[in-house]
């Protein structure tokens, strides 16, 4: 196994210092790496090692796990919107109360022994607008979150150290990310969903929401929400013709604790 690997695998599981509580801001483990320089290089999306995204190019969502939420871009005019990993200077440790494991520096994630660092992976991150990949959350504890970062490799950083280096990130959970997405979505598995006249699932079912559909969302419930729904699906025929399908509402389940969201919006468009 390569070092820089093996040491930050190692990192996973040797205890440390404890940061104190789950919304303090911890103290930063000494100076921080050079990121790569923003400007004047080739695409980010280049660098990056196999596989290219978990869920998001072309297409393949299906049940792939997306945590509870992701790390956009705060808006900032120094950041190239398909650069933004470059400017990325992030401090990583194994667990909220666990060892500094290094730094995520811009594409790459270098270790706190000073071994080899490795590429950023697409491996913890999806397709939120076309082509633009965001940081998938897997879990928070407190201000704490933890992203995989390549496959079989988990980290934690918290939320204060979001805003470190030129890429400036905030924490978005998806319910916020779908609410503002939610004039459009669908169910990113192709299987049949129930649409129920209430958030039980002993509720009396409306109809059954096969793969041509469309949502809209009309309010959330905790793991549920409330839609209209059109089959076949609409907006890629033309609102200026009459629609030729189906219209009902009703409650759909929307996520579980280990896919994350069920619904997803149409970052590429039709």
């Amino acid at each position: 196994m390569h070092v820089s690997v093996l040491a930050l695998l190692v990192a996973l599981l040797v205890p440390g210092v404890a940061t104190g509580s789950d919304s303090a801001c911890p103290q930063l483990p000494g100076d921080p790496p050079e990121p790569s320089p923003i400007t004047g290089m080739p695409g980010w999306w280049e660098l990056l090692a196999p596989p290219l995204g978990i869920a998001a190019w072309h297409g393949r969502l299906d049940d792939a796990p997306l945590g509870v939420g992701h790390l956009p871009l705060v808006d900032s005019a120094d950041v190239r919107y398909h650069d933004w990993p470059r400017g990325l200077l992030l401090p990583l440790w194994s667990r909220p109360d666990g060892a500094f494991m290094g730094w995520l520096a811009g594409p790459r994630l270098v270790p706190v022994d000073d071994s080899p660092s490795r590429p950023l992976t697409g491996a913890g991150m999806v397709e939120t607008d076309y082509e633009h990949l965001t940081l998938i959350v897997l879990a928070t504890r407190g201000d704490w979150l933890q992203m995989r970062l390549a496959p079989g490799l988990l980290a934690w950083a918290h939320a204060c150290h979001l805003g470190h280096g030129a890429t400036r990130l905030r924490y978005e959970p998806w319910e916020a990310f779908i609410a503002a997405h939610g004039d459009w979505l669908h169910f990113r598995n192709r299987m049949p969903h129930a649409l129920r006249t209430a958030p039980d699932t002993v509720a009396p079912r409306v109809t059954w929401i096969g793969n041509d559909h469309e949502l809209e969302l009309l309010e959330f419930a905790g793991d549920w929400m409330r839609v209209r729904v059109r089959q076949p699906a609409w907006n890629c025929v033309g609102h200026d013709r009459p629609f030729p399908g189906r219209g009902d509402e009703g409650w759909v389940r929307w996520r579980d604790a280990t896919t994350g969201p069920w619904t997803w919006i149409y970052s590429r468009g039709c």
